[in-house]
């Protein structure tokens, strides 16, 4: 099932200069981005006086704008704090500290996408008076992070940028990835290859769940555009808790509920009378081939209890139909998806330090090709001859519990499952496709079954499970280390075999032939293939890793330590490994550095090995 191994290792050494600029006095701006996981973010920032002095002690709550949750820190002997495990969203921040006036601001994002590095200033309470000065916001270069990549919220980006409504068009947007070429293939031609690796080399994940095809290392089934709310691409740096891929990873995470009640509807029309049609070639009938798309969007979220509990859900309607007739022979091909896709997010606070969210969607598909008789001369559509049912997607589900139980100890678990489905089932299992080639080399389908050669069905299901601690210390500098362990149990159950008595394909011996077959020229030959592959395997795959973030010199240098352990074990379908790994230690490493300490000015830099599963 899995059947190669590739070991990547990456050194990549980037310097930016990066040229900041200081925001207006009366606004204080979103705290740095640190240690972001597969749905939460950390936040940290820094607090001091006027004059650039530390605040140590000051209290810093950021209150949830659309949930009401809130959480706590306190700044340490730098004037910094770390908030970690946070729900992206937009924030309410607080910041009192004695001796100073109390600092409010509602409506902060703070985002994988918008949560750059800010200093916090405050004022002396005694300047409090008729005219309230509250203090001032200064955005410097984000020195938390040395990954490599983009984050785009597409809440955002659909307002002002026309972009297909796909992941594979969302991640062509990252600096490095390029979409793939493949005249004969079309799946390979929708792929996206990241940082130069094979498509087949990258990781998807949604809200934390790894959705990649496990078999291929494609794209997942689709997921519709609006069930998302950011997408991540990392293309070098990653932390030490990613790993199982060696080019890029797609970090998905999906809209969720708030304290306001919000409901939509979108509707998606593609009529065939608006598209432009191609010339025919010898084979396919361009001019009369048609295709349409319907699709309506349905969304709605909202609280259950107040500051508590929250519900989001999507359903898609849809219909996509295509019809393409043959030029050289009387058959045309029909296909239509009239699958719909539904899923939602559930997430429950007891307060602000333990949060439970439930995330379940459905993939589950089916496509329906038709072969049809089809007149030429008049392009009229005649009867069915036969046809498959193309199985894909499948149910997914997640689960997630994150709780803070002291200022300086976070932890976290998370449980799920992803099932995809594959494979063609016709809708004639008894006889055989027999394909002509005596007059015509691209052959034509004389036999009862016009559509295919053989049976499929496969059912690949992805079982994990994780568990996460995120500590914070002080020890000759500031410390966020983060640690953990995930398992992950895959199986596939395959049936694979021809129909009938096999695939049968008439040929006539040419003069070029002649010698290979052993025949006179114009004698009528048959070739048969027969074949079967089915079954079930299984493979484990397990990881511990560490990662330490470490603040030094009043945090104008930081450093990433970690280091990542994966093992990968397959089994046969006898329940017996023929493949052990062994111990796959994968170094990450990352250090970023303010020369000049004016917080404008950044170098950073990467060392990291990832090992991919064999596949």
């Amino acid at each position: 099932m899995l059947r190669s191994m590739r070991l990547s290792s990456r050194a990549v050494l980037r310097a930016l200069l990066m040229l900041g600029s200081t925001a207006p006095a009366l606004m204080i701006g979103v705290t740095s981005v640190e240690a972001q996981d597969y749905t939460n973010i950390a936040a940290s920032g820094r607090v001091t006086g006027q004059d650039g002095t530390a605040i140590i002690g000051a209290q810093v709550k950021i209150t949830s704008s659309d949930r009401g949750v809130s959480r706590v820190a306190a700044t340490d002997s730098t004037g910094s704090y770390t908030i970690p495990q946070l729900p992206p969203g937009n924030y309410d921040v607080a910041i009192t500290a004695p001796g100073f006036a109390t600092y409010d601001e509602r409506g902060i994002p703070l985002t994988r996408e918008s949560g750059g590095a800010n200093s916090f200033r405050l004022v002396p309470a005694e300047q409090s008076g008729d005219i309230v000065v509250v203090g001032t916001r200064q955005r410097t270069a984000d020195f938390q992070d040395t990954t490599v990549g983009s984050t785009i919220n597409l809440g955002s980006l659909t307002t002002r940028v026309p972009i297909g409504r796909t992941l594979r068009d969302v991640m062509l947007l990252t600096p490095g990835a390029v979409q793939g070429s493949s005249p004969s293939n079309g799946g390979f031609s929708n792929q996206v290859s990241i940082g130069g690796a094979a498509f087949t080399e990258n990781a998807f994940y949604i809200n934390g769940l790894n959705v990649t095809d496990f078999v291929s290392g494609g794209q997942p089934a689709e997921v519709p555009f609006d069930f998302y709310q950011t997408v991540e691409v990392k293309t070098g740096g990653a932390p030490a808790e990613f790993g199982r891929a060696t080019g890029g990873y797609v970090v998905a995470t999906t809209k969720s509920g708030t304290n306001d009640y919000h409901a939509s509807v979108t509707g998606i029309w593609e009529p065939d009378d608006l598209r432009g049609s191609a010339p025919s070639t010898r084979t396919v009938d361009y001019r009369n081939a048609t295709a349409s798309r319907k699709e309506l969007v349905f969304q709605a979220s909202g609280p259950i209890i107040r500051d508590h509990l929250f519900v989001y859900g999507l359903y898609n309607m849809r219909e996509i139909r295509t019809l393409t007739p043959q030029a050289n022979q009387n058959n045309a091909t029909g296909v239509a998806n009239t699958s719909p896709f539904w899923g939602g997010k559930v997430d429950g606070y007891i307060n602000g330090d333990h949060h439970f969210e439930f995330t379940y969607f459905d993939t589950t598909n089916e496509t329906r090709n038709r072969s049809y008789n089809w007149d030429r001369t008049n392009h009229r559509l005649g009867d069915k001859t036969g046809g498959t049912n193309a199985r894909a997607g499948g149910i997914n589900y997640v689960g997630r519990y994150t709780g803070t139980f002291t200022p300086w100890l976070t932890l976290s678990g998370a449980y799920g499952v992803n099932k995809l489905r594959s494979g063609n089932v016709p809708l004639d299992v008894t006889n055989p496709q027999v394909i002509d080639y005596r007059t015509d080399p691209a052959g034509i389908q004389i036999g009862a079954n016009k559509v295919t050669d053989a049976f499929s069905s496969t059912d690949n299901e992805r079982e994990f499970y994780r568990v996460d601690a995120d500590l914070q210390f002080q020890l000759l500098g500031a410390h966020h280390v983060r640690f953990g362990y995930d398992h992950e149990k895959n199986t596939q159950s395959q049936t694979f075999e021809t129909i009938g008595g096999g695939a049968y394909k008439i040929f006539n011996v040419t003069a070029q032939s002649a010698a290979r077959i052993g025949a006179p020229v114009g004698t009528q030959y048959y070739t048969t293939r027969v074949y079967e592959q089915s079954g079930v395997a299984h493979v484990r795959n397990e990881a511990f890793y560490i990662q330490d973030q470490w603040s030094l010199l009043d945090n104008r240098l930081r450093l990433d330590l970690g280091v990542r352990n994966d093992r990968f074990s397959n089994q046969g379908v006898n329940g017996k490994s023929f493949f052990k790994s062994g111990d796959q230690w994968a170094p990450r490493l990352g250090a970023a550095f303010d020369p000049v300490g004016d917080g404008r000015t950044k170098i950073f830099g990467s060392y990291s090995k990832y090992f991919l599963p064999m596949a």
